[in-house]
């Protein structure tokens, strides 16, 4: 995977327990050119500031790490750690209403990660509360919620939430906190590779949960095998989230982080042949061995993931590995990133349309006769000028470089997206 100096700084930054090389690890990656921003606003975009904070903080760096790149990290990890006080407080109590009312629940994720796959809560960044109830409780914990002020979220209207999604965001007016409730993690309108649409995989679940503390309260959360094979579905299933925006990268390195700390930190306690059992059982085994081979090699660990017996149960095919490996690297183009093929970048050329903006591109990459004559010193009449014709685009690429990485970035995602069999 070919990276640059600052993404290559970050991934080596994502060490749960880094090594005690780490700070040498850095020194070759730390060179006038780094651009120091770039840095932050790529962690700040994949959830890992606080990770990179807490290993950068106390390392050795020889004083080549500014002071100013650090405090940015340090406002970053702080601004999580409130964040993340609040939302385990509201949770407590959240819980204690649904206990009041028998609605059984799942911590799935964010919460549930935070406090057993990193042991710290203000490393885990967390956009909502996501909690797992039974189809039949669903009513009463939703009661539950709004008892205590919250609010269905507008965005989707709960009748068709109800028949074609698996979960119902709700809000508290004026406060930046969603509680997700979730039914199931899977609905028949996401990419096919990663559709589980029967109840069968989530009723297992619920009997496999165990115990965790949070908010000095005990709840409960998916055991190591379920979480993992949960993680590596959401994994997939993010990057293609929003299908109209094409391949979705935000928060993607939080994520392989995610799989490679359950993975290493449970590898005694996993399950492997359940996982085994229970990705074929929805032909994810292929995809779900991928997903951890990208996150164990993105992310620095030191230690074996799979037991040797269990390896060649996640034996990835070949398709299924390369095209995982290009969503690693797809994962630090940024899809915030304005494209010169979309929005703006077609404005620019001109036209009412897409079509007549196309016809402009057109026009612009292949001259009239004239024109190519004048541009190369060549008669318009002579042989020569359809030389020209074919020579010319690529002359015109190649001076548009960012239009030329945009173009690949385009073909990379449409080929991902035949691949997982995305809908749209």
């Amino acid at each position: 995977m070919q990276l640059s100096n600052e993404h290559r700084f970050i991934r080596e930054c994502l060490a749960l327990n880094p090594s005690p090389a780490f700070g040498a690890t850095l020194q070759p990656l730390i060179t006038p050119t780094l651009d120091w921003q770039k840095i932050i606003d790529a962690a700040a975009w994949h959830g890992v500031a606080p990770l990179m904070y807490r290993n950068l903080k106390s390392v050795d760096s020889g004083g080549h790490v500014p002071a100013d790149f650090l405090a940015g990290l340090k406002r970053l990890y702080h601004d999580n750690l409130m964040r993340n006080m609040v939302l385990e407080a509201l949770l407590g109590r959240v819980l204690t209403q649904f206990r009041a009312r028998q609605v059984d629940c799942i911590v799935l994720k964010g919460m549930a990660l935070a406090k057993l796959a990193y042991g710290d809560t203000a490393l885990r960044p967390m956009g909502d509360i996501d909690l797992l109830v039974r189809r039949d409780d669903l009513t009463r914990a939703e009661s539950a919620l709004i008892d205590m002020g919250f609010e269905l979220d507008g965005a989707v209207e709960r009748d068709w939430a109800l028949q074609h999604h698996y979960e119902l965001a709700y809000g508290v007016p004026g406060q930046d906190v969603l509680i997700d409730l979730h039914w199931h993690i899977s609905h028949h309108r996401l990419a096919t590779r990663v559709q589980i649409a029967d109840d069968t995989l989530i009723n297992a679940w619920w009997t496999r949960t165990r115990p965790f503390v949070v908010a000095d309260q005990e709840a409960r959360t998916l055991g190591p095998a379920d979480t993992l094979f949960h993680l590596c579905q959401h994994f997939l299933k993010s990057r293609f989230a929003m299908s109209r925006l094409g391949f979705v990268s935000t928060g993607g390195l939080i994520q392989l982080c995610d799989i490679a700390n359950v993975a290493r930190g449970e590898q005694n306690h996993l399950d492997w042949s359940q996982l085994k059992h229970d990705t074929a059982a929805y032909r994810m085994d292929s995809l779900t061995g991928a997903v951890m081979a990208l996150a164990m090699t993105t992310v620095p660990g030191g230690i074996s993931e799979i037991p040797l017996d269990a390896q060649p149960m996640f034996e990835p095919s070949t398709e299924d590995q390369n095209m995982v490996n290009l969503i690693g690297e797809c994962l630090f183009n940024r899809d915030d990133a304005a494209s010169p093929l979309t929005r703006a970048g077609f404005g620019a050329m001109g036209g009412e349309s897409v079509r007549e903006r196309m016809t402009n591109l057109v026009s612009i990459i292949f001259p009239a006769k004239a024109w190519l004559a004048q541009r190369f010193g060549v008669a318009p009449g002579a042989d020569k000028i359809y030389w020209y014709y074919l020579v010319y685009p690529f002359i015109w690429l190649g001076k548009r470089k960012r239009l030329r990485r945009h173009l690949i970035r385009i073909k990379n995602e449409a080929a991902l997206k035949r691949w997982i069999g995305d809908p749209d």
